[in-house]
């Protein structure tokens, strides 16, 4: 597992670094040192914008230190793992990235435990940025989570409000789930899971749970319409799950589609294609509330 930690002013000297991430292990409510570990007996942990990794013994003792310095891409992004050969799996600040995309990230390495880095991978341009998380698939791909600039004709067919659309903000980002099979030692090929354009217009929102609803915001935030969090998958199920901060509710697709059917209601194993299977969290299309606080968790796991 990876804690996601906020970069604070405590975290500048080792010793007080790793007392401070126990600290945070101990009031996130994991117990270091006890039998009710949630992991097998480690935890990767990094804080944002640092350029270290470090894995934890369930003692809160550091046991290991990748040190990202070197790296072009030296400074953490928000998600992170070590997969079973031992590397960490981390995202990254890219050199350049869109002046108006928060948070700033679109990289994935892959770094051995001697520091080498085994795979990189860059998506950060004028029309696409990945940022948040990411999740490692049986069959070797990468499912990550991808920002995709949406022009205002797009936002109108897509039945958002356009007075989201300020001086400020002319375009809007939008969010797709993407699927990197890696080509060592850099790139990969991509692979579109899923778009979020499965809407309505607002009268039929309450009657359509399959598609994103139009009354959950009231405003953009920094350009933005989802804000997805976090991604999950379940293999049992063939299941994604993924959080939207702003709109601060989970949901449930369908991996098993194809690129082509994701985007529409038809194909997959379930048959609905793209559509969302389960909305998990406040109802609101049901209330129709234009509350946007985030309650919602943003790195979702899904428990089968």
């Amino acid at each position: 597992m990876f804690l996601r930690l906020q970069k604070g002013g405590t975290m500048k000297k080792k010793p007080i670094r790793q007392a401070f991430l126990r600290g945070l292990l101990v009031a996130a409510g994991y117990s270091v040192g006890g039998a009710s570990a949630m992991s097998d007996g480690y935890l990767i942990a990094a804080s944002m914008s640092e350029s270290s990794t470090y894995l934890f013994d369930m003692s809160g003792k550091i046991i290991h230190t990748w040190d990202h310095s070197k790296l072009a891409n030296p400074m953490n992004g928000y998600s992170g793992l070590s997969p079973p050969n031992g590397d960490v799996l981390r995202t990254a600040v890219a050199t350049k990235t869109p002046t108006n995309a928060v948070p700033q990230q679109g990289v994935i390495n892959e770094i051995d435990p001697t520091g080498k880095l085994v795979w990189t991978y860059t998506l950060s341009n004028d029309t696409f940025m990945l940022h948040h998380d990411m999740k490692p698939l049986p069959n070797g791909n990468i499912l990550a989570t991808c920002f995709i600039t949406k022009t205002k004709a797009q936002v109108i067919a897509a039945h958002v409000d356009t007075t989201l659309l300020t001086a400020q903000y002319k375009t809007m980002w939008s969010e797709k789930l993407i699927e990197i099979k890696p080509t060592l030692p850099s790139e990969g090929n991509r692979m579109g899971v899923a778009h979020f354009d499965h809407t309505v217009a607002p009268a039929e929102a309450a009657a359509h749970s399959e598609t994103l609803q139009r009354l959950l915001v009231t405003e953009l935030y920094y350009g933005q319409w989802v804000h997805l969090n976090g991604v999950d998958y379940d293999s049992t199920t063939d299941l994604i799950l993924f959080s939207s901060r702003r709109f601060s509710e989970c949901y449930v697709l369908d991996h098993s589609t194809t690129t082509e059917e994701a985007k529409g209601h038809t194909g997959g194993k379930r048959g609905k294609g793209g559509d969302i299977l389960y909305p998990l969290g406040q109802a609101r299309q049901l209330r129709r509330e234009r509350r946007n606080n985030p309650r919602c968790a943003p790195f979702p796991h899904l428990d089968p």
